[in-house]
């Protein structure tokens, strides 16, 4: 139910936006009074705020308005003031965020650092007074049994109306202290600001709050604080507030602050099936070794994995789509994860099956784990294409490509200054290079972990991108390849097919 003074404000709005739609329809406005309410869309977007109005019933229904209005405005807000709530608790340290939006002060937001204030267990207490053994107990002075289940509350003397008032006073001082810190850190760091400036403040409160003298509550007060939790809050309500000025949900709003710092690996939006078209590409992907470097197997370094990697959408087809048939993206069905689980799993127990139907390679397979075709990786990563295309059938190439974990440091030979990756053939840096060009000739090998041992990675890479530019190479899973190796410039004439993103560096969850 409304209030009277609700119903009242509701009352008036109704009778406004009534005169405002009866004066839009009226045919003898000047026309630049008809052409200014087209263009500002006044007889669209009035009468919508009054329905949402009307249709949610807020208990302030003018805030709602104005809230409405001015997430309309092309303007910025600004950041105004931080305030205590008039008439609020001064235990709650209730404060209010004010912008100001076209001269107009906007409350958005309103919060609490009442629940950053904790019981001061550390307060002065008076020296505990030696008790006298009571009439009756034993030899070693243990008190008698009916006084041991006295309430320790009746043991302590309460408090005078001087030591209550010293408690007080003492609290109110750190209450003031902590109000005016904050008021201090938002006054220098965001008042007169943009609100699209929110990252800039934020770093510019944390250095001043560093720099701060701290705030130690006095010994008689019987409150102290969590600084840290409290500037975390402050920080996470500016959040919350500036958000809501500008229309939007933090994380909305967060995303496009970093965008707009450069930061290119924010991820895109994920509130509704609209947004599903720009996530097609980010979802995870799932890889799994088949075959496996040492053992009885030719592939020397015992790190050695070729893996094969599969996208969300592998089960797609069996478990059917949610989404509309007209929907332009994609998004994976609930149970994906089993499904390419299921894929990798069955692909590497038939890639054991083949090298066990094969003479020269059965002994290659021990405990199901296969460690590679008797010839070396050229037949192995023939044989995990051929297991994966059966498996997959024509979605192999969009939605399945390689990994190959070479390991290429522990197959080198220092004696010889040579690479030993396959058992007595023995490359040099430039030979490893064709081999691995040769590998990814056909594209399904996409990425290639350790390529060469660390004294070589930079000309190494250098050589192999000059093959292969789609190629991408990674020092180690967790590690930036230095900046100076670049892709060389692809050839502007190519097809667009031809034309591929490179990655030279990159982390596992960028893996293609």
């Amino acid at each position: 139910k409304l209030s009277a003074s609700a119903l009242a404000c509701i009352n008036r709005l109704f009778h406004t936006f009534t005169r405002v739609a009866t004066m839009i329809n009226e045919a003898l406005l000047p026309d630049e009074v008809q052409w200014y309410i087209r263009t500002h869309d006044l007889q669209t977007e009035l009468p919508r705020i009054l329905n949402g109005v009307l249709k949610e019933m807020p208990d302030d229904p003018l805030d709602h308005v104005v809230w409405e209005t001015a997430r309309l405005t092309a303007s910025t807000p600004l950041w105004s003031e931080l305030e205590p709530v008039p008439g609020s608790d001064p235990l709650a340290l209730r404060f209010q965020v004010v912008v100001s939006c076209r001269g107009q002060r906007i409350v958005m937001d309103s919060f609490s650092l009442g629940e950053c204030l904790k019981p001061n267990e550390v307060a002065e207490a008076p020296p505990p007074v030696a008790e006298k053994p009571a009439r009756g107990a034993g030899s070693k002075g243990k008190p008698a049994a009916a006084d041991s289940k006295r309430p320790s509350a009746e043991l302590e003397a309460p408090k005078t109306p001087l030591e209550v008032a010293t408690d007080s006073l003492a609290s109110a001082r750190l209450l003031r202290k902590i109000r005016a810190l904050f008021q201090e850190l938002f006054n220098a760091s965001f008042k007169g600001k943009s609100v699209q400036s929110f990252l800039e403040g934020a770093v510019a409160a944390e250095e001043l709050f560093i720099a701060a003298p701290a705030i130690e509550a006095p010994p008689s007060s019987n409150l102290r604080w969590e600084a840290s939790a409290a500037f975390g809050r402050f920080i996470d309500q500016l959040l919350s507030g500036a958000a809501r000025s500008m229309g939007c949900n933090r994380l909305d709003f967060l995303r496009a602050q970093f965008s707009s710092h450069g930061f290119v690996e924010v991820s895109p939006s994920l509130g509704s099936l609209g947004d599903l078209a720009a996530w097609e590409e980010r979802w995870p992907h799932i890889a799994l070794p088949l075959f496996h470097g040492g053992g009885p197997g030719p592939l020397k370094a015992p790190s050695l994995r070729i893996a094969a990697s599969v996208s969300a959408f592998v089960g797609q087809a069996s478990h059917g789509s949610k989404v509309p048939p007209d929907f332009k993206g994609r998004c994976p069905s609930l149970g994906w994860l089993a499904s390419a689980s299921e894929v990798l799993g069955n692909a590497e127990a038939e890639v054991a099956k083949v090298l066990q139907g094969d003479k020269a390679s059965a002994a290659m397979v021990v405990d199901g784990v296969a460690y590679g075709h008797a010839t070396g990786l050229l037949k192995s990563f023939e044989i995990a294409q051929d297991v994966l295309k059966k498996a997959l059938g024509e979605v192999m190439p969009k939605e399945c490509s390689g990994i190959l974990l070479a390991a290429a440091d522990e197959a080198f030979l220092e004696a010889e200054g040579l690479y030993e990756m396959e058992a007595g053939k023995k490359l040099s840096m430039e030979q490893l290079v064709d081999l691995y060009a040769q590998l990814s000739e056909n594209g399904w090998l996409k990425t290639i972990i350790r390529p060469f041992r660390d004294e070589d990675m930079v000309a190494g890479c250098r050589l192999l991108l000059a093959k292969r530019p789609a190629l991408c190479l990674l020092a180690r899973p967790d590690l930036a390849v230095p900046p100076e190796i670049e892709a060389p410039e692809q050839d502007a004439a190519a097809s667009p097919s031809q034309q591929q993103p490179h990655v030279p560096f990159g982390r596992l969850s960028q893996l293609p």
